[in-house]
């Protein structure tokens, strides 16, 4: 089972598009509820993708991770970007990345752990809400969309975009990817493998490709 249910993402994108647009408070709530379930998952994931991090910091960065992410204005700007598209796990795993981030320079600033380049995320990105184009930066704003749009067509299928996203944006390993989504190390690298062959085999994204010089 996925970390959000297909019907939990479709309640959080209504709730999303009640909040950005109306103001509505107990909109805000939902998505807010739906965003706190995951604490232990991202839990996990911090535990396993950087296993210097002291407990207590784990916990800090868990619980400020979900702090920041239901704040008004972050979820009005990850409406306002990618409206329908919005996925609660994939945005989760954005700030937890700049939490984790500011983490290790704590720790490094006070010398508990050493600044361990490998070991700490490159930049805090938790803002830039993940979408799609960050596989071709380089392209436009409409570019990107199609691109968006295409590729989950051809998926047809959210959970594979999760871990297409976490295995080639986040570069977390099968393990991390099935503890993050609560399924099996095997099912995540059978459905990663297959998802490939599935975009690789899909007409309108190799042609898509091809107009715009992707490949």
């Amino acid at each position: 089972m996925a970390m959000f249910s297909d019907e939990e993402r479709t309640r959080f994108c209504k709730a999303l598009e009640q909040f950005a647009q109306q103001g509505d408070e107990g909109a805000w709530e939902v998505a807010a509820t739906i965003l706190n379930q995951a604490a232990s998952a991202l839990e996990q994931i911090v535990r396993g993708r950087y296993p210097n991090l002291p407990a207590a910091e784990v916990e800090d960065v868990v619980r400020d991770t979900v702090c920041r992410a239901i704040e008004q204005e972050r979820l009005r700007q990850l409406w306002e970007q990618y409206e329908h598209e919005a996925g609660p796990g994939i945005y989760l795993c954005v700030v937890l990345r700049g939490r984790v981030s500011e983490a290790f320079r704590r720790l490094a600033a006070r010398r508990e752990v050493p600044l361990n380049p490998e070991m700490e995320p490159e930049e805090d990105q938790e803002w830039d809400i993940p979408a799609p184009c960050q596989f071709a930066p380089a392209l436009d704003d409409d570019v990107r969309t199609q691109l968006f749009q295409i590729i989950r067509q051809c998926l047809n299928n959210d959970l594979d975009w999760q871990i297409l996203y976490l295995r080639a944006v986040e570069e977390l390993d099968f393990t991390q990817v099935a503890r993050l989504l609560c399924i099996s190390h095997d099912n995540a690298r059978q459905r990663f493998n297959y998802l490939l062959e599935n975009l690789r085999n899909c007409p309108e994204l190799v042609q898509f490709c091809q107009q715009n010089a992707l490949i």
